[in-house]
């Protein structure tokens, strides 16, 4: 039975519906969107905070991310997420790493997970990979508004590499 008309009084949302036609004005898309991973190890300097530079992307629907930034151009709230696995070997070890978002330049403080870190207090580690993920739930302007993932290690001579992505939230 083919329906010409449906009015909104007249839909039961418990029925099944099979359209063959185009639906428009529902849903939505969560772009812009992005992955990106690091290509090689990063050496950083000890007891410094690093931007961290994620050089092979994995894609990136609506081309707002650059080596190390994610700038959309689309207003709204964004899914945003990374990880850094920091690594030192030899004998000065590393007690702490922290691995957090900046946004426009500035740490982000929330109720999220909007920065990781690793604490080993008095004892020195040694020969070691420490992997910090950080979450969050963070809004946009789409008019410049930026988002940079940085990390902290006062390991000797440690190198990092890891991933960074986001997506926008159908709102």
């Amino acid at each position: 039975m083919a329906i010409d008309k449906i009015e909104s009084e007249s839909i039961n949302l418990a029925d099944n519906f099979a359209f063959t036609g185009t639906v428009t004005g529902a849903g939505g898309v969560n772009t812009p969107a992005f992955h990106a991973v690091s290509s090689s190890n990063q050496s950083i300097s000890s007891a410094s905070t690093t931007k961290v530079v994620f050089g092979t992307e994995t894609f990136d629907v609506g081309s707002n991310f650059a080596s190390d930034r994610f700038t959309p151009t689309t207003a709204g709230k964004y899914f945003c997420y990374a990880a850094v696995d920091s690594t030192w070997t030899g004998s000065a070890g590393g007690r702490q790493n922290t691995t957090f978002f900046f946004k426009n330049g500035s740490g982000i403080t929330s109720t999220y997970k909007s920065a990781s870190w690793s604490n080993f207090y008095s004892n020195d580690i040694y020969d070691i990979v420490t992997s910090l993920y950080i979450v969050a739930v963070i809004e946009f302007n789409g008019s410049g508004d930026y988002l940079e993932v940085y990390h902290y290690s006062n390991a000797s001579s440690p190198s990092i590499a890891g991933c960074f992505g986001g997506y926008k939230i159908i709102e």
